[in-house]
């Protein structure tokens, strides 16, 4: 038996959750729970669901901050991909949201006639959205840094440099990518 995949939605107004709803309730490959974005504690709410995607209604203030605080708190409390849902006529607000949040994917009002297949999608592994993000976020890095990231990461350790340079690099990627300490920066990236 398929796993049904755990949908946290969260939203702003009443006509995305209905817009969500009409086509994810039809589904029976998702178990979906919705909640008002300003109800109380939305971390606390994720980590007891324990969604496997968290889709996210954008805010509608100019800068977005809301949504990327909620969104970053999201990827680093929970192992869920996140989706942003949002207008797409922002470039600069579509890509700055899109990478401090390190989110999966953005969807925009005219795609979510195709929500279950970019659920899917996202799930099953990289999209050409979550590559695109991706390489967006790590491009502040230097290929030094990117190499001591994949080292970090996991991979073998052929490096020649000193440990003060190494120790450097990770400094610099944890300030370059907003992230406290080798335990965030494992968690956003193992579950990207």
């Amino acid at each position: 038996m398929k796993k049904r995949l755990r949908i946290l939605a969260l939203y702003r107004t009443a006509e995305l959750k209905k817009n969500i709803a009409g086509i994810l309730d039809n589904e029976n490959a998702f178990y979906t729970t919705y909640a008002f974005l300003d109800s109380g504690d939305i971390c606390q709410l994720s980590a007891e669901k324990d969604p496997d995607i968290i889709l996210l209604e954008a805010s509608a203030d100019k800068d977005g901050h809301s949504t990327i605080a909620y969104g970053r708190e999201l990827r680093l409390r929970t192992c869920a991909q996140l989706l942003i849902l949002g207008p797409s006529k922002d470039r600069a607000a579509v890509i700055e949201t899109s990478t401090q949040t390190f989110a999966s994917g953005y969807i925009s009002p005219e795609q979510i006639p195709f929500l279950h297949q970019i659920i899917c999608e996202t799930w099953r592994g990289d999209t050409p959205q979550k590559i695109l993000i991706r390489e967006l976020i790590l491009s502040s890095l230097t290929a030094a840094e990117r190499k001591v990231l994949e080292i970090l990461l996991g991979a073998r350790d052929d490096l020649l440099s000193s440990p003060k340079t190494i120790a450097n690099q990770k400094t610099s990627i944890f300030h370059k990518l907003g992230l406290k300490n080798l335990q965030e920066l494992q968690h956003i990236f193992g579950h990207y």
